[in-house]
């Protein structure tokens, strides 16, 4: 609903948007699979478990389908000029998140400590900085069905998000096994919460544990 706001506001230009369309299939698309799963676990409890481990694949897989119905749809304007000038785009828009959740999540961390702690920095880096694309590319394809051009930023996105998602993460697990951060640390600092408090590290009281065990037996 705030599209053409927006539009108005960044590009100066209104642009008109099927809001009912919009909004019915939006409903489709993450209201009603959310009130599905839900359902389900309501009425079958544990016994859903079993089959929950081959979501993420049939997950990905749709998403490929996602992408190769835009591609399909798109084929040689995908690398036109104006396009191609989705892709530094994406990219800012994609590099721009991850600066904003992580520096909002630190300066809240001087507020809420312990709502804002290290692992919650780094998901609400991840959950600002990465986006549903495929929800967006559905959206663009059934709401704009009339110019499917429109999904292919949220296609870029796709590709792009899970490339700086994969460096980010082997960069922080990188960075934390150097600098020895344990997961549950405050702000980032050496150790853990309780150990930064205590003066002790992690690693030592794991050390120590294995060599009083060794020594029981």
């Amino acid at each position: 609903m705030l599209l053409p706001l927006l539009m108005q506001l960044l590009a100066s230009q209104y642009v008109s948007v099927p809001v009912e369309s919009l909004f019915l299939n939006a409903v489709k698309v993450v209201l009603f699979p959310i009130a599905l799963g839900v359902i389900c676990h309501m009425i079958f409890g544990k016994k859903i478990e079993k089959i929950t481990v081959a979501l993420p694949i049939v997950s990905q897989v749709a998403i490929l389908l996602i992408i190769g119905v835009v591609v399909a749809a798109n084929g040689p304007k995908l690398f036109v000029a104006s396009s191609l000038m989705a892709i530094p785009v994406v990219i800012l828009h994609n590099l721009c998140g991850y600066s904003l959740g992580f520096g909002f999540s630190k300066l809240m961390y001087k507020i809420y400590p312990k709502g804002f702690r290290y692992a919650q920095q780094k998901a609400i880096t991840f959950e600002v900085g990465m986006q549903d694309s495929a929800l967006g590319a559905t959206l663009a394809l059934t709401s704009f069905a009339s110019n499917p051009i429109a999904a292919v930023p949220s296609t870029f996105f796709s590709v792009w998000h899970n490339i700086s998602g994969s460096i980010l993460s082997s960069w922080w697990r990188n960075h934390d096994d150097k600098h020895e951060i344990h997961w549950d640390s405050d702000n980032g600092e050496k150790g853990s919460a309780k150990n930064v408090a205590t003066g002790d590290h992690p690693f030592d009281a794991d050390k120590k544990a294995t060599a009083d065990a060794k020594v029981e037996g």
